[in-house]
């Protein structure tokens, strides 16, 4: 069974496209434990597929998806975001050891911001908007957060990152999420990948064991180098 903490465990993995966060959410202590994915981007299915037909994970996952489509195929924002507070609901009365939620960003920008302006009937979330957006953000995942570690849980939490600017000069790249969320997290990693080499490369910015860089090339699972530097 997952190895628990005595307060749960809430990490944040930010990436460009490409980088393993989706494939680190599923591989995460696989064939361990009771695990469940909210999949809010819609896109997680083939990269499971490919991984199972791999051989890399069981597969004995339960997905999630929120998206409702309309009759002409576009997502209805506002029944899309009630259905993700129902599967949040289901996910909080279940006994699942692990939760993955794929991504912030995500559900910060398009879904929580397309809902916002959907209720109040704009085109745009104006500057004064994205108070309510956060807020929105809040009540999605801090229940999350909330019961992992009142069950002794895990919640993985994926999001994209953006350039990071200090006096008008890029001095890196930051987790692209609400800045509450990352006082969430008991440790925050950051994704990178070559394809020209096919190497993956972990970089820890934030966690009980200080910062690190960890290469996990050859689909090395993150929970595994969690476990090694004791951090799980």
């Amino acid at each position: 069974m997952v190895k628990e903490s005595s307060a749960g465990f809430i990490c944040l993995i930010g990436g460009a496209p490409g980088t393993g966060k989706t494939m680190q959410g599923l591989l995460y202590q696989d064939c361990q434990c009771k695990k469940v994915y909210i999949d809010v981007e819609n896109k997680v299915d083939t990269t499971l597929n490919t991984l199972i037909k791999q051989g890399m994970v069981s597969g004995d996952i339960d997905m999630k998806c929120p998206v409702v489509y309309n009759d002409d195929y576009h997502v209805n924002h506002i029944k899309t975001f009630h259905n993700l507070e129902k599967i949040v609901n289901e996910v909080l009365a279940s006994d699942y050891d692990v939760i993955i939620f794929d991504s912030v960003t995500h559900l910060r920008n398009s879904l929580c911001a397309k809902y916002s302006c959907a209720i109040h009937k704009k085109k745009r979330v104006g500057e004064n908007g994205w108070y309510e957006v956060n807020n929105y953000v809040r009540g999605i995942l801090e229940p999350l957060v909330n019961y992992c570690r009142a069950t002794h849980k895990t919640l993985i939490m994926t999001c994209h990152l953006v350039p990071e600017y200090v006096d008008g000069k890029c001095v890196g790249k930051t987790y692209y999420v609400p800045t509450f969320i990352e006082h969430f997290g008991d440790a925050a990693i950051m994704m990178e990948s070559t394809k020209e080499h096919d190497t993956y490369t972990a970089i820890c910015t934030r966690s009980n064991s200080g910062g690190w860089v960890e290469d996990i090339t050859g689909k090395v699972a993150l929970d595994i180098v969690f476990e090694e530097k004791g951090m799980i």
